[in-house]
C-alpha cells in the first residue's frame, strides 16, 4: 500500500514517506428529518455529503526500515511541499494504492510539529472530498446572453399515480420518491402513501 497526493494533474507528486498507521474514510449523506403529524419523524435521503479523510504520521529526519522508500525528503522539505499546495488554493489528490480511494481533496487542515527530540516532524493532514462543476458556456452570438438555469422540471398527477410510481417514471428509480415528497410536501399534505389531493395539478420534479 503507497499513499499518494498529487498536484496539477499529476505534474507534481508527493508519496509519504511513513504510511499511516490507519486511514478512516467519513461518507455519508444529507438527510432531513421532517417531523409529519400523521405519522411522525420520517428520514428524507438528501444528496451525497462530500467525504472526509485524515492521515497521521510523521515525516522522519532518518531513513529507517518502515520508510516506504530509501530516498526520503528532509522533514521540512517535505511540510514545505503540502503547504504550497494548501496556499494555492486549489484541489489536490489523494490515492491510496489497493483501495479504492483515488479523490481530488481540498486541505482543509495541516497540523504539524516536533517532540522528543527526534528531528521527526509529526503531522495531521485533514482532507475534504473536492467535485468538479461542470460550467456551460454560454452562446452569445446573437447579442443576447443564454440563461443556463434550468426549468425545474413538472409532472402532472394522474389518478392511481404515486410516489414510487412517479419517481420511477422521472428518475428511473423508484427509490427517489422522498425526494419529489420533500419538494411538495404543502401540496401533498402529511401522507405520502396517497395523491388524491393533487389529481390533475402538477407537482415539481427535483
Amino acid at each position: 500500500m503507497e499513499f499518494w497526493l498529487s498536484y496539477n494533474n499529476f505534474a507534481e507528486k508527493f508519496q509519504l514517506p511513513v504510511n499511516p498507521g490507519e486511514f478512516k474514510v467519513l461518507a455519508g449523506n444529507k438527510n432531513t428529518i421532517v417531523d409529519i403529524e400523521a405519522l411522525g419523524e420520517i428520514n428524507l435521503i438528501g444528496g451525497e455529503k462530500l467525504a472526509e479523510i485524515e492521515l497521521t504520521s510523521f515525516f522522519p529526519a532518518n531513513y529507517a526500515p518502515y520508510c516506504a522508500y530509501s530516498d526520503i525528503p528532509e522533514p521540512y522539505d517535505a511540510v514545505e511541499i503540502i503547504e504550497k499546495w494548501r496556499k494555492t488554493k486549489l484541489p489536490i489528490r489523494l490515492i491510496i494504492t489497493g483501495t479504492p480511494v483515488n479523490m481530488a481533496c481540498t486541505i482543509e487542515n495541516f497540523e504539524y510539529g516536533e517532540k522528543g527530540g527526534t528531528r521527526n516532524v509529526d503531522y495531521t493532514l485533514n482532507l475534504r472530498e473536492y467535485r468538479f462543476i461542470e460550467v456551460k458556456q454560454v452562446d452569445d452570438t446573437t447579442g443576447s446572453r443564454t440563461s443556463t438555469k434550468e426549468t425545474p422540471k413538472k409532472y402532472k398527477v394522474k389518478r392511481g399515480d404515486t410516489l414510487s410510481v412517479i419517481s420511477k417514471r422521472m428518475y428511473g428509480d423508484s427509490s427517489l420518491w422522498s425526494d419529489i415528497y420533500a419538494a411538495n410536501l404543502t401540496a401533498i399534505g402529511p401522507n405520502p402513501d396517497t395523491l388524491l389531493a393533487v389529481v390533475g395539478k402538477y407537482l415539481v420534479i427535483p
